[in-house]
């Protein structure tokens, strides 16, 4: 039986991977490694960034209902 090389792999996230040279390239674990479009988007959205962006466009909409409410 032939062993395998294996090294475990910490993403900055913290996550953890177990990367095998001998693994098939469709293996769940280097996909996971590859890192998933749908999680990196998901990521991106829970930035602060994104966060502070979404309340300044919450608060100029209320102004804006505020201000044009009573003229309407």
């Amino acid at each position: 039986m032939r062993s395998a090389s294996v090294a475990r792999v910490t993403a900055n996230d913290g996550r953890n991977f177990v990367a095998s040279r001998s693994a098939p390239s469709n293996s769940s674990d280097i996909v996971a490694a590859k890192g998933n479009p749908v999680r990196s988007v998901l990521d991106f959205l829970g930035t602060p960034l994104v966060a502070l962006l979404a309340t300044l466009i919450s608060v100029v909409g209320l102004v804006l209902v505020l201000v044009a409410g009573p003229v309407v």
